[in-house]
């Protein structure tokens, strides 16, 4: 018999320069949902204003509803990648919720718009979400 065993060590571990603390980490989770949440409007804002400069995109139609779509794509790249860069720590479980949250809103708007818009503009609204949240997976894969 060697005495009691110990559970606790006497000293905590030392927090070193490269692990954020709890609230460090907490607050960069919190910042990246605040700007994956803003970056999607923010992008298709952009995208709608320089597609009006566009000559021939600004009356509507087809190909204009194509270009939105475009810019929706690249609306959701830029929320993973923020989502997956900013966070300090669960990368994919956050990339993951955003873009169910994502896929539920988009679903959403589809139903709510089915009689307005063309089917192939709806159904092409739900189809990048995915891809998207793929593209946010790989960008919180550990770096190396």
């Amino acid at each position: 018999m060697t005495g009691p065993r110990r559970t606790q060590p006497d000293h905590p571990a030392p927090v070193t320069a490269g692990t954020p603390g709890r609230a460090s980490r907490v607050l960069r989770g919190v910042l990246a949902w605040l700007l994956a949440l803003a970056a999607i409007p923010l992008v298709n804002a952009l995208g709608g204003a320089l597609s009006d400069r566009v000559p021939g995109l600004g009356g509507g139609g087809a190909l204009r509803l194509s270009v939105d779509l475009a810019w929706l794509a690249v609306a959701g790249c830029v929320a993973a990648a923020l989502l997956a860069r900013v966070a300090a720590s669960a990368r994919r479980v956050h990339v993951l919720a955003f873009f169910a949250i994502y896929f539920g809103a988009a679903l959403y708007a589809v139903v709510t718009a089915w009689q307005v818009f063309p089917r192939w503009f709806l159904l092409a609204v739900l189809l990048p979400v995915p891809l998207q949240a793929g593209f946010g997976m790989r960008l919180a894969r550990p770096r190396r």
